[in-house]
């Protein structure tokens, strides 16, 4: 297989998602992580995209063993999809990437810049409700 050059696929979301689509059982994980970090997940090919083939790339990877960088870029390739799709996922990626996030929002270490991309593009611009509940700061009272 030629493994298209990356800067490719830096430009064109649609060229990724092809690659995925197509090629995901024959890539490594090292070009599965590279592949996911560079793809834009709010890009309308990836909205395209078959949930079987986004679990199954998932399934791919042993997130355990990532690097904390790496294993927020895959959450943050995950959250948007998840949140904008009208179906469900399988319980251990909406869990990995709610986890990840979260961690990063209460430790400070997920960009800003990140965490404005997915509220502005996601049902937490909709849900005050969820969005503070996501924010470290939420400590809910609850009256007994």
């Amino acid at each position: 297989m030629q493994f298209p050059k990356m800067e490719i696929c830096k430009r064109y979301d649609l060229n990724c998602v092809k690659v995925l689509e197509k090629e995901y059982e024959n890539l490594n994980e090292y070009q599965l992580v590279l592949m996911l970090k560079i793809t834009d997940p709010f890009s309308n090919a990836v909205s395209h995209m078959s949930k079987k083939v986004i679990a199954s790339i998932f399934g791919r990877i042993k997130v355990s063993s990532l690097i904390y960088q790496d294993q927020m870029k895959i959450a943050l390739f995950y959250l948007p999809i998840i949140l904008q799709q009208n179906t469900s996922f399988p319980l251990n990626i909406v869990t990995f990437a709610f986890d990840m996030i979260h961690s990063g929002l209460a430790n400070q270490t997920l960009p800003n810049k990140e965490w404005i991309k997915i509220e502005n593009k996601s049902p937490f611009r909709r849900s005050n409700n969820i969005a503070l509940f996501l924010r470290p700061e939420y400590n809910p009272t609850f009256d007994t």
